[in-house]
């Protein structure tokens, strides 16, 4: 299974409500497009990729990620990937996010930073 969808099962939502959720963020996909995205059988492409970092945070990067890099990991290594989606996000100057939605952003990204932080003090 590849890092994308890791993150995007771990969102543990319904087909329908990341199909909804896609739809809202711009670019409806199928459940079946979701399913198979979701147990790494297929990967998505394009605006899909763009449309789930809008939506669910998920770095466009992280779907291309080796089914063995994916395995095995750590919480810190998915915090990392949360702030890399968070900067992707906030930098991408295609993405004409709200104030509300940047200020979401960067709340997300500063809590994931402080869950990194106190994860790598345990270590």
């Amino acid at each position: 299974m590849n890092l994308g969808a890791k993150l995007l099962k771990a969102k543990k939502l319904s087909l329908s409500k990341i199909v909804h959720a896609t739809k809202v963020a711009g670019h409806a996909v199928s459940r079946t497009s979701v399913s198979e995205w979701q147990s790494g059988k297929k990967l998505p492409v394009g605006a899909a990729r763009s449309v789930l970092l809008k939506a669910f945070g998920i770095p466009t990067s992280a779907w291309d990620k080796e089914a063995d890099a994916a395995q095995g990991l750590q919480a810190t290594d998915i915090e990392r990937a949360h702030i890399l989606a968070g900067a992707e996000r906030l930098e991408d100057p295609a993405n004409e996010l709200t104030i509300w939605q940047r200020l979401w952003t960067l709340s997300q990204l500063v809590q994931a930073v402080k869950r990194l932080a106190k994860a790598e003090r345990r270590s």
